[in-house]
């Protein structure tokens, strides 16, 4: 039975074992099975809720996000953006809770997802964002309309739209398919407590690229990192995404 979520006041649980998942150096984080989760990074809720834009403040158009528990999946289906600011028009999208950009600790977000859809608009599936008004977040993994993975970033040096564009602007050679295929996807994020990280990026097992991030001296600062995961899209547009076993474990090496 599938559960909808209308309105999230609080955040869903997925994981409780808060003990970080201990690796060996030379071990290949694209395949390697692990277990674990890390709260608050795997506390899971929808974007925008609460949001004073659109009434109700539900942070999605109804139904458009659902999940169920007996298979642990969120299905995606296209919204409104209920967030505040911004010309996208399409977000249908969870957020992580927050930690502080002190930390030093590494994550792994990892998913198994499909997306279905004739489309071929661009869009963003993951993001590592500082709640920073302007200016790209410090990564945002957007899907091309060719299906190759591009890693958006600017380091924001000022008030408003004050930013350096496309820090990283890396794209990846494997592509995510639009005919309901399932795929894996891994982000891992070494955060180096500065206020910078680094961020490697696998889909089906095979590394895509990894890139480094670090803010300005005397610029923004960040004042907290979330993680957000769905479909966010500049135009509306039909498809289906379901994402399956959604989960972010801390990792020691």
């Amino acid at each position: 039975m599938k559960i909808k979520l209308l309105l999230l006041s609080v955040f869903i649980l997925v994981g409780c074992n808060s003990e970080p998942f201990v690796i060996d150096k030379e071990s290949d984080l694209g395949i390697l099975e692990f277990s674990g989760t890390a709260s608050p990074l795997n506390n899971w809720g929808i974007n925008c809720t609460g949001q004073d834009k659109i009434t109700p403040a539900r942070g999605a158009d109804k139904g458009a996000i659902t999940y169920s528990k007996l298979d642990d999946t969120w299905t995606f289906t296209k919204s409104r953006n209920y967030c505040q600011g911004g010309f996208f028009e399409q977000r249908a999208e969870l957020i992580t809770s927050k930690i502080s950009p002190k930390s030093n600790k590494s994550y792994l977000f990892e998913t198994d997802f499909s997306f279905t859809s004739e489309s071929n608009e661009r869009f963003s599936i993951f993001s590592l964002h500082d709640t920073r008004d302007g200016c790209a977040p410090p990564a945002q993994l957007h899907v091309n309309p060719d299906g190759r993975i591009w890693i958006a970033s600017d380091v924001k040096v000022g008030a408003g739209e004050q930013c350096i564009r496309g820090r990283l602007g890396t794209s990846s050679n494997a592509r995510i398919l639009r005919d309901g295929t399932e795929q894996n996807l891994r982000v891992l994020v070494n955060f180096d407590g500065a206020g910078g990280f680094l961020i490697t990026v696998w889909l089906d097992g095979k590394r895509q690229f990894k890139e480094k991030y670090s803010p300005q001296k005397n610029g923004y600062k960040s004042k907290t990192f979330h993680f957000n995961h769905g479909v966010y899209s500049q135009v509306m547009f039909d498809y289906i995404m379901t994402s399956r076993n959604v989960k972010v474990a801390e990792v020691k090496f």
